[in-house]
């Protein structure tokens, strides 16, 4: 299955460049888009929502300067979920701690929850 378009929200370099690796590799995405913070994801998704553009899947990490992951995923669920119902929320994180994989899992958006390193069956997961 192939994928139109998904967003990346990620302040480490490393991680958005491996991930855009797999994507490339694997040939199962046609547009990718990278944002380096939670706040900067929202503004991009707004006007993804006014091109009627909206990404399929949104991987969101948990650590990030500024707003986080658990900080962005309400704004998320309030601005956008509802009006984007099929879109797919994932959380990428180094994070070992199963309160936060709780926590992540208990937002209605929330559909995987992936620990780092990425790999190619993790991110092919997604796009079946």
């Amino acid at each position: 299955m192939h994928l139109n378009n998904i967003l990346i929200i990620d302040d480490d370099d490393a991680t958005c460049l491996i991930l855009k690796a797999i994507l490339l590799k694997n040939d199962i995405v046609k547009t990718f888009n990278f944002c380096h913070s939670g706040a900067e994801a929202l503004e991009f998704l707004k006007q993804c929502e006014k091109s009627q553009e909206f990404p399929e899947v949104v991987f969101v990490d948990l650590n990030m300067p500024g707003m986080d992951g658990f900080e962005f995923i309400p704004f998320y669920e309030e601005l956008f979920y509802e009006n984007q119902p099929k879109t797919k929320v994932a959380v990428v994180t180094s994070s070992m701690r199963s309160r936060d994989k709780d926590r992540s899992l208990a937002f209605k958006s929330v559909s995987n929850f992936i620990n780092k390193p990425l790999t190619n069956e993790k991110i092919l997961s997604l796009a079946t």
